[in-house]
Parts: C-alpha cells; sequence; structure tokens
C-alpha cells in the first residue's frame, strides 16, 4: 500500500477545486471497484478462499475482507455476471452504473437485450432501474387475502 501523498487541507480549497476533487474520487473509486471485482473473479476461479480455509467466495468477503454482507453480494455478483456481459464492467468503471444497478439489472440480462438494458439504466437511481426493471417484468396484482381471527379468549379467573 503506497503512503498517501500531502494533500492541501480541505477547507482550504476552493469550491470549484473541491468539487473538481470530488469528482475525480469518484472516478478513482468506480475504477478501483472494477479493479476489486476482477480481483474477485481470479479468486474465485482458483478457489483461493477455499485453500484460505472459507466455504465460499462470500465467506472469504465478508470474514477475510471485511465487507459488509450487502458489499460482499453486490461485488461477487457483479463479478460473476461480468464474466457473461463483461460489458457491465466498462459500464461501473465509467460510471454509467453503479453495483447496486447491475445487481438489479441480473436477471434480466440475456445475450440478446443486456446492450440495450445497461444503456437503459445508464445514470439511472437505483428507484428508476426499479421501475425500468418492473416495466420490463410485470408481475401479476397479488391477491387480496382475508383472514378471519377468532375472538380473544378471556382470561380465567
Amino acid at each position: 500500500m503506497q503512503p498517501m501523498q500531502p494533500m492541501q487541507p480541505i477547507d482550504m480549497k476552493s469550491d470549484a477545486t473541491l468539487l473538481q476533487d470530488t469528482k475525480a474520487l469518484v472516478h478513482r473509486e468506480n475504477t478501483l471497484q472494477v479493479e476489486l471485482i476482477v480481483h474477485l473473479q481470479l479468486i474465485e476461479k482458483r478457489r483461493l478462499y477455499a485453500k484460505l480455509g472459507y466455504s465460499s467466495m462470500f465467506e472469504y468477503a465478508t470474514r477475510e475482507l471485511n465487507l459488509s454482507e450487502g458489499a460482499a453480494f453486490a461485488r461477487i455478483r457483479v463479478a460473476r455476471l461480468a464474466l457473461i456481459y463483461p460489458t457491465v464492467l466498462t459500464a461501473v468503471a465509467d460510471g454509467r452504473l453503479h453495483l447496486s444497478g447491475v445487481v438489479m439489472l441480473a436477471p434480466h440480462l440475456t445475450p440478446a437485450n443486456a446492450e440495450e438494458l445497461i444503456s437503459a439504466a445508464s445514470h439511472q437511481s437505483k428507484r428508476d432501474i426499479e421501475k425500468l426493471m418492473a416495466r420490463l417484468s410485470p408481475q401479476p396484482p397479488q391477491a387480496m387475502v382475508l383472514r378471519v381471527q377468532a375472538p380473544a379468549q378471556q382470561p380465567t379467573q
């Protein structure tokens, strides 16, 4: 791990510099996420998690890497999906898709629609991607179920 470069104190930065630096940090984070995902792909392919005594990639990611369950799930899901649809990594790296969006797209992606769905979901919020998925796979309305409850028994004295 490289030592951090000395930085100008944040509170001394101009507004324009602060905004510019923040965008650059988001870009770096996206790039690092993709690097991590590629590493996870290779760790899974080589079954290195098992050589370390873990029963699964998920266990390795949560226990060895200390990722939260949600973060581990998303990164592993994206890593596996990217083996089939490598363009998702490009979309994450360039900021068009966030990991939550890729996870939401996963069950709907096919070779015939992958490019179209990735394009439609690009730069969309999680909520907007949920709406897109609902339009693609509408669910029938749920039947209303009414249950009759027996009256509460009075305590005996």
